[in-house]
């Protein structure tokens, strides 16, 4: 079975409303449906905002529910409006958590110690499907590293920062931690990201998450329905 990793309800809402809801389960603060949709079952969460709401809800997931893979669908800002437009959609081609810093102790800036990873891998077939359905849909997608922190940045120098220490195309605050965990679990994990925001976060975001939003669960069930085992 597959799982859909929403941060915020609002995200996965038009996703709700094409789906039969079979059951609802609260385990902490995630929220889980099963669901099923002509034929194809699987399961939609939402783990709630920031890192640790996103880090608790994979343990949650697992300890109750056999998931082959995690697709992290949602929204997020782009770092570079000419590869990342908004409503345009960044696959993951890797994770980064750009607010971890133990350099002081002689380690590399974003570095997750105990694992010893800087970036985190995503899955090259979740990959795969996820560009499967935007192409289906004709929906605009690149690849590019995802970063995340506990921090909506909308300051310019800020942004630029963290794309010059790691590359990074597009930035939200769950997808790296849910990469490290689904990691630890040895479950395969991408994260795709709908932009809603570029170069005016502050004023964007609200302009255009409902869009983005949409969009996002329109690839969810795209993937759901025939990229899956195709």
């Amino acid at each position: 079975m597959i799982c859909f990793l929403f941060a915020m309800a609002k995200e996965c809402v038009p996703l709700l409303k094409e789906v039969e809801v079979m059951n609802e389960k609260e385990f902490g603060y995630t929220k889980v449906y099963e669901v099923r949709k002509e034929g194809s079952e699987f399961l939609i969460a939402v783990s709630g905002i920031g890192k640790a709401f996103a880090a608790a809800s994979i343990p949650a997931i697992v300890a109750h529910y056999e998931v082959d893979a995690f697709f992290n669908i949602g929204v997020a800002g782009s770092q570079d409006k000419s590869k990342a437009d908004i409503f345009s959609c960044v696959i993951g081609s890797s994770y980064v958590e750009h607010d971890l810093d133990s350099s002081a102790l002689g380690d590399p800036k974003g570095m997750v110690s105990g694992i010893d990873l800087v970036s985190l891998p995503s899955s090259k077939l979740g990959m795969h499907q996820v560009a499967t359905a935007c192409d289906a849909l004709n929906i605009p997608h690149t690849f590019g590293v995802i970063s995340s922190g506990d921090t909506f940045i909308a300051d310019k120098q800020k942004k630029k920062e963290v794309t010059e220490l790691f590359g990074s195309l597009s930035l939200d605050m769950e997808s790296a931690p849910f990469a490290q965990i689904a990691y630890v679990y040895h479950v395969p994990y991408v994260s795709a990201r709908v932009i809603s925001d570029a170069e005016h976060p502050e004023t964007e975001y609200l302009e255009n998450v409902e869009e983005a939003s949409k969009r996002a669960s329109k690839i969810a069930l795209q993937i759901a329905l025939h990229c899956i085992n195709r």
